[in-house]
């Protein structure tokens, strides 16, 4: 998506069961196909919903799994607020984790502040 000097490569990745993705990612059977022409100028974005906290070892994606030529991801699914964007595990991006901009339910990573945001590049 160019406009102007701004050219920003945008991945999506809709909800999938945790367990056979996660396979998947063990297994390097996702690629992310990245633009072919100069590489090095484009802010790399992927948008995922799935489960980042672990439930059971093998529910969530985690982070080290994820290329490290992206730049941010926009982590949905979980429903706590870590809306600012956090150096990730691995160190080689950050994550955004709006989480739900409503309570769901009555659980404790639920009690916090809702927000929405707005992502400007």
């Amino acid at each position: 998506l160019p406009k102007g000097a701004t050219r920003v490569a945008l991945y999506g990745l809709g909800n999938i069961r945790d367990e056979r993705l996660h396979k998947t990612f063990q297994a390097k059977k996702v690629q992310l196909m990245r633009p072919q022409q100069d590489t090095e100028r484009w802010f790399n974005m992927l948008v995922l919903h799935q489960n980042r906290v672990a439930h059971k070892p093998t529910s969530r994606i985690p982070e080290e799994a994820l290329d490290d030529f992206l730049d941010f991801v926009l982590w949905g699914h979980e429903h706590e607020c870590l809306i600012t964007p956090q150096q990730s595990a691995v160190g080689t991006f950050y994550v955004s984790q709006p989480g739900s901009s409503v309570q769901t339910s009555l659980c404790e990573a639920e009690a916090g502040t809702k927000r929405v945001g707005v992502l400007e590049i």
